[in-house]
């Protein structure tokens, strides 16, 4: 069934069920299209809440709602357009608690500084019960837009239009969309990931009409035939590795984990990309979901990126102990500081965290680029988006390429400064950190990454 039938079913239903209780009014900020709400006080006895925001007299040009399960009371609704100062928001708070059903309409005025100023407006209440909304405000049928979207392989096209799809059908081979890095990853030093990436059917392969991206072990000591490596010399003899005479000055290729990592000849820039997978589970797992800048030395170790992703980890924890293992899913972008000896990274996320596990099914995930902010939307719904300019920047210099993949370990993926190292026994640092983690990863179960499809979409200057 439908996620509309649902939620219509779902509100019909609760309209017999409304009663007299006291809910206070939520507190309302706003950010461009993003409406942020929450519900004060101390609130006992709730189950769920539904929230939907409307623009005054636009309301089924902008309207959207969200739901809330758990605490905090809270939710972010992304509307259609920008919200700008002076103009007037409604909400409409439902609360369920104990088979029981209140509800609130409260109107408020959009300051400079996009504070909601509640408004005394008697008598307010809704034009319409909640299924006559949500009958009325169908989709509105939009004429074609001039777009905000660049594609290097496409001419002629507008805002909501298909630039890029693959389904992964079975009849298909991944060469047609995809091309593979060949090269070591466990190269030695704190950035290196404890995987050979390979163009091996064993490690990405289509089955069943999906994309499956597994890791395997490696017992193997050897040149990666077809390296993709762009470096030169020892850097080089590293990444592709060594003949089958031993040698004492080039130690560092060691037994490994084999896995794959995709990146597609088509280029975009400012999109929406919705991507639907299944996370891979298992301790370390790291799942590359990226969109990658186009340039010479895009496979390079310390290359900018967006990326969304859930870690593989059952228990995983920050100093802080925040969730980080597989129940937290992240949307981020990642630009590296060159001008050190050591270039290092610097990370700015967005996260949702759920009671259960990103691997245990498949999920909706969407990034939509636009020229001063990124998007993320679990299942449709938002639940983040970064404005930060100076990290947004190298992106907006070139057309990106989309790259799928799975890795082990790796000090931007599991960073040993942030991460309580009780659930990490050992260190990124360590000489012999990979024989550490072929130990501890001798007996581990890993599922891997499954996508079922990818699509990119044109955008307008809305990001619709």
């Amino acid at each position: 069934m439908r996620k509309g039938c649902l939620l219509l079913i779902w509100l019909s239903s609760l309209v017999s069920l409304l009663i007299a209780l006291e809910v206070p009014h939520p507190v309302v900020e706003v950010m461009g299209r993003e409406v942020s709400i929450m519900l004060p006080g101390e609130l006992e006895g709730i189950e769920s809440l539904y929230f939907h925001a409307e623009l005054v007299d636009n309301e089924c040009d902008n309207n959207a709602y969200s739901f809330a399960n758990e605490r905090p009371w809270s939710a972010k609704i992304e509307l259609q357009n920008s919200i700008e100062p002076n103009a007037k928001l409604r909400i409409q708070t439902v609360v369920e608690s104990k088979n029981k059903i209140a509800t609130q309409f409260s109107e408020y005025k959009i300051n400079d500084k996009g504070i909601g100023e509640l408004l005394d407006v008697p008598g307010l209440t809704s034009s319409t019960v909640p299924s006559d909304m949500i009958a009325k405000c169908k989709s509105v049928k939009r004429s074609p837009s001039e777009t905000l979207s660049e594609c290097s392989h496409r001419s002629g096209f507008s805002g909501g239009d298909l630039l890029f799809e693959d389904n992964f059908d079975n009849n298909q081979r991944l060469t047609d969309n995809w091309k593979h890095e060949v090269r070591y990853r466990n190269t030695g030093g704190k950035n290196q990931e404890f995987v050979a990436f390979v163009d091996d059917p064993d490690n990405s392969n289509i089955t069943n009409n999906n994309l499956h991206i597994s890791i395997t072990k490696d017992e193997r000591n050897m040149i990666l035939l077809g390296c993709t490596s762009k470096k030169e010399g020892i850097a080089k003899r590293k990444e592709c590795g060594r003949s089958s005479r031993r040698s004492k000055r080039e130690p560092w290729v060691s037994k490994t984990f084999r896995s794959a990592n995709m990146h597609t000849n088509f280029t975009f820039k400012y999109g929406r990309v919705e991507i639907r997978a299944k996370m891979p589970k298992g301790d370390w797992l790291f799942p590359n979901i990226l969109l990658v800048p186009n340039i010479d030395k895009s496979d390079d170790d310390f290359v900018d990126h967006i990326r969304l992703y859930a870690r593989g980890n059952s228990v995983l924890q920050d100093k802080y102990q925040s969730s980080l293992d597989g129940s937290s899913l992240f949307g981020g972008i990642v630009v590296w500081n060159k001008t050190e000896t050591d270039p290092n990274p610097s990370e700015h996320f967005v996260t949702r965290n759920e009671e259960y596990f990103y691997g245990d099914d498949f999920h909706d995930y969407t990034i939509i680029w636009q020229t001063d902010k990124i998007i993320f939307k679990f299942n449709g719904e938002f639940f983040g988006a970064i404005h930060n300019a100076t990290l947004l920047e190298p992106f907006n210099k070139h057309e990106c390429h989309l790259v799928l993949g799975l890795t082990a370990g790796g000090n931007v993926n599991f960073n040993d400064e942030i991460l309580d190292m009780k659930h990490k026994p050992f260190s990124n640092t360590h000489p012999k950190a990979d024989k550490q983690f072929e130990e501890l990863s001798r007996n581990r179960k890993w599922t891997p990454l499954v996508v079922d499809h990818i699509r990119v979409y044109a955008i307008d200057k809305d990001g619709n």
